[in-house]
């Protein structure tokens, strides 16, 4: 469930500013990731959007409603999300409630996820947020109460304005530590993030057999993300877009609250209506080629955002997002 509240959250830009609706909506240059400036001072609107996102539901191919992510608003701000999973529209579990609470100057200053029943779920979680001098995201800590191991930080570090390099340091119970770091490269028409994960013992030093390395290069224009490659130890996958020029649901949002993340879904000016994926792995001399292709139709509200998305893949239906404003 909290990934699919990560994706459902848009917390997936290069950006943080809050702004107004229109603002948001006019994002291929601005400080949004797209345009290549980066800012991540995390805070909220005072002014509540035209129209905002307030439930989505998701559907399976065969048409089973399974999950529904309910936003609750109050005097502009969002301030809990209730998150659910259904199978044939019954519920499975408890509901997930997350709850942000906001600082003086309208800033994050904690996430804290419960379910609803008061029952116990070993990752729920709390996030702790802290600024520096420029109001910009510096640290966020991470809680796992009921986890043995897996509290973290996170560090962001900037540069020209621009977010440079995030760390994140996760404490395990038996003294070591894992890490991934994430730098980021800015050009006009792209942006460039090499990842490392690794593993220390206590005494800081890398495990050489845990270290991981990729490297991803987003292409940009017009405000969208049109080519994304992703380079790995065993192989490449290259994903090429095509989008429409209507409004997306993220655009709706009015804040970031973790600008490390980057997913060309949430900070994409206009929707994707398809995509090419073509996945290159290679193993022992042999490489393996594998080629999908999606496409995304859309019925639209009066104002212009999405009210229904059905994704194809390979001209099969794979599931439908409704959502309700």
């Amino acid at each position: 469930m909290k990934k699919i509240l990560f994706s459902l959250l848009a917390i997936a830009a290069l950006a943080a500013c809050s702004k107004s609706d229109d603002d948001n909506n006019n994002n291929g240059g601005g400080n949004n990731g797209n345009g290549g400036t980066t800012s991540t001072t995390v805070t909220s609107t005072t002014q509540t959007p035209t129209v905002k996102a307030e439930r989505m539901i998701s559907f399976e191919r065969d048409g089973r409603h399974t999950y529904e992510s309910v936003t609750h608003y109050e005097n502009g701000k969002i301030t809990s999300f209730s998150d659910r999973r259904l199978i044939n529209d019954v519920q499975t579990g408890t509901t997930q409630i997350s709850t942000l609470k906001y600082d003086a100057q309208g800033r994050i200053q904690e996430r804290k996820e419960a379910q609803e029943d008061g029952s116990i779920d070993r990752e729920n979680k709390t996030e702790t947020f802290f600024y520096d001098g420029s109001g910009n995201l510096e640290r966020k800590e991470i809680t796992y109460p009921m986890k043995l191991n897996g509290n973290g930080t996170i560090e962001y570090k900037y540069e020209n304005g621009k977010l440079k390099q995030f760390t994140y340091k996760q404490s395990l119970n038996n003294g070591e530590k894992r890490y991934k770091t994430q730098i980021f490269n800015y050009t006009n028409n792209s942006i460039t993030v090499n990842i490392k994960e690794y593993n220390t013992n206590a005494q800081e030093v890398i495990e050489d057999s845990s270290v991981s390395t990729s490297t991803t290069i987003y292409t940009l224009s017009n405000g969208n993300v049109v080519k994304k490659e992703k380079t790995r130890k065993d192989g490449k996958t290259i994903t090429t877009f095509k989008h429409d020029n209507a409004k997306t649901v993220w655009s709706l949002r009015p804040f970031i609250i973790q600008p490390e993340y980057f997913d060309e879904n949430d900070v994409n000016k206009n929707n994707i209506t398809s995509k090419e994926v073509i996945n290159t792995y290679s193993d022992n001399g042999q490489t393996d080629t594998y080629k999908s292709t999606y496409r995304y139709e859309y019925e639209y509200t009066p104002e212009g955002y999405p009210k229904t998305i059905k994704e194809f893949r390979n001209d099969t239906l794979e599931g439908i997002k409704e959502y309700e404003y």
